[in-house]
């Protein structure tokens, strides 16, 4: 069976500075103040790096000779310099650029991707519902006396 004694020990502070309860709260609300700025610039470059990613990706989806018949060569081309524009914006970037703004960029970026790939995939399911009707058409002509 374990034992139980009591410890009471003695502290002892040498050359120890104490807070005063004003120096205390002032140090609590520059603990929260950094640890805002810490969690800020964590969004800040993951933001950054989301909308990196997404010009990388829809300058890629449009040099694709594919995914031209999807839009007008016109748009097609004012897309990639908006793209561009968006690289040149987002190297420029200082480091005051918060994370809601590369956010707000990244959405008004993905919406024009977006609308283009929804074109696309509605495309190609409507070429296989095109086709299975055309082959349901075929076998019934083949089954008619």
């Amino acid at each position: 069976m374990p034992h139980n004694y009591p410890l009471n020990p003695e502290e002892s502070l040498i050359n120890v500075r104490l807070l005063s309860k004003d120096a205390k709260k002032e140090a609590k609300t520059r603990i929260k103040a950094l640890e805002k700025r810490d969690n800020d610039k964590l969004k800040t470059d993951e933001a950054k790096n989301e909308f990196e990613s997404l010009i990388y990706e829809f300058r890629a989806w449009l040099n694709e000779d594919e995914n031209h018949v999807y839009e007008t060569a016109d748009i097609i081309e004012e897309l990639i310099k908006e793209v561009n524009n968006n690289e040149e914006w987002l190297d420029d970037a200082s480091n005051d650029v918060g994370y809601k703004e590369f956010q707000t960029k990244s959405y008004g970026l993905a919406g024009s991707m977006n609308k283009l790939k929804i074109r696309k995939s509605e495309h190609i399911f409507r070429t296989e519902q095109m086709s299975n009707i055309f082959e349901n058409l075929n076998l019934m002509k083949t089954n008619l006396p």
